[in-house]
C-alpha cells in the first residue's frame, strides 16, 4: 500500500468520541447540625447538575471509604489527588454551607483529580438553606462549563506484583497457620467467653429470683405493717371517738352545773331580796311603832285661842284673874 493511500486512509477514518471525564461529589460541609436535611437536599441538587451534562459519576461511599484507608479525609490538594487517583476519577466536587447573621452561604468548588488543585468556585447567598429554580439553572450552567475545561485521563492505579517464590509461599504457609491458630484460641475463647457468660446470666437469674424474694418478703413485711398502720389508727379513731364523747358528756355535766349553779344563786339572790324586804318591812314596823309609843308618851297639845286683839284666850285660866 502506498503512502498516498494510507494518508488518505487516515484522513477519512472517523475520529474517535471524546470522553467526559469522571465525577465525585462528596457531602456538603455545615457548621450546624440542625441543617443536616438541607445539605442532602443541596447535594442532591449538585448532582443533577453534574447528571444533566451527562458526567459519569463515582461513588460517594467509595471515596469517602478510601479516604478513611488512607487518612485523606481532609479536604486538601494532596489527599483528592491521592484518593482521586485511588478510585479513578477526574473531578471532584467539594461544597461547604455557612450561616452568616440571617442568611447562608453556599460555597461549591471544583477540584481536578490529577493534582486535587482548585479550577474554579461559586458562591449563593440564600435567605433560607436550599436553591430556587434560577440558581439552579446557573449552578447547572456553571457545573457544564468548569467540568468541560477537564479532560478525561484513565487513572492507573499501580499495583505491586507478587513474587510466586517459595519463601513467599512459606509466608503464607505460615500466615495461614497463624490465622488458623488465632482462629482456634478466638473459638476457645469464645466457648469460655460463652461460658461464663452461661454462668453470669445463671448468676443473674440467681440474683435476681433472691432479689425477687426479698422484694416479695419486703411487699409482705410492708402489707403487715399498712394493715398493723390501719388498725392502729381504726383504734386510734376509736378511743379519739371515745375521748370526744366523753369530753361532750363532761362539757354537758359541766353546763348542767353551771345551770344548777346560776340557778342557786338566783333563788339566793331572790332570798336575799326577800329577807331585805321583810327585814325592812320590820324596820318600817318598828319605826311605826316607835313612832306610837312616842306619841303616846308625849302630852295632849294645849289649845290656844287668839281673841280679837291678837291677844291669847286660855280657857283654862278662870275669868277675874
Amino acid at each position: 500500500m502506498s503512502l498516498c493511500a494510507i494518508f488518505s486512509a487516515a484522513c477519512g477514518a472517523k475520529s474517535a468520541p471524546i470522553r467526559k471525564p469522571t465525577v465525585v461529589v462528596l457531602s456538603v460541609a455545615s457548621d450546624n447540625t440542625n441543617n443536616a436535611g438541607s445539605a442532602k437536599t443541596l447535594r442532591k441538587r449538585i448532582v443533577g447538575g453534574v447528571k444533566a451534562g451527562n458526567f459519569p459519576m463515582a461513588s460517594r461511599k467509595k471515596y469517602s471509604r478510601v479516604a478513611k484507608k488512607l487518612d485523606a479525609e481532609a479536604i486538601k490538594s494532596r489527599n483528592v489527588a491521592k484518593v482521586a487517583a485511588e478510585i479513578g476519577v477526574n473531578a471532584v466536587v467539594t461544597s461547604s454551607l455557612k450561616k452568616k447573621g440571617d442568611r447562608y452561604r453556599l460555597r461549591i468548588s471544583v477540584r481536578n483529580g490529577e493534582n486535587g488543585k482548585r479550577i474554579d468556585r461559586i458562591e449563593f447567598r440564600l435567605k433560607r438553606p436550599r436553591l430556587g429554580r434560577k440558581n439552579r439553572g446557573k449552578l447547572n450552567e456553571w457545573l457544564a462549563e468548569t467540568l468541560s475545561t477537564i479532560t478525561y485521563s484513565p487513572q492507573i492505579v499501580k499495583k505491586k506484583k507478587k513474587k510466586k517464590n517459595r519463601r513467599g509461599r512459606e509466608k503464607r504457609a505460615a500466615k495461614e497457620r497463624k490465622a488458623e491458630e488465632r482462629a482456634k484460641k478466638r473459638e476457645k475463647e469464645e466457648r469460655r467467653a460463652a461460658k461464663r457468660e452461661a454462668q453470669e446470666r445463671q448468676k443473674e437469674r440467681a440474683e435476681e429470683e433472691r432479689q425477687e424474694e426479698e422484694r416479695q418478703k419486703e411487699r409482705e413485711e410492708e402489707e403487715s405493717a399498712r394493715r398493723e398502720l390501719k388498725k392502729r389508727r381504726a383504734e386510734e379513731k376509736k378511743r379519739r371517738a371515745e375521748e370526744k364523747k366523753r369530753r361532750a358528756e363532761e362539757k354537758k355535766r359541766k353546763a348542767e352545773e353551771k345551770k344548777r349553779r346560776a340557778e342557786e344563786k338566783k333563788r339566793a339572790a331572790e332570798k336575799k331580796k326577800r329577807e331585805a324586804a321583810e327585814k325592812k318591812r320590820r324596820a318600817e314596823a318598828r319605826r311605826r311603832a316607835a313612832e306610837k309609843k312616842k306619841r303616846d308618851a308625849e302630852p295632849p297639845p294645849v289649845k290656844i285661842k287668839i281673841g280679837d286683839d291678837g291677844q291669847a284666850i286660855d280657857d283654862d285660866i278662870p275669868e277675874g284673874l
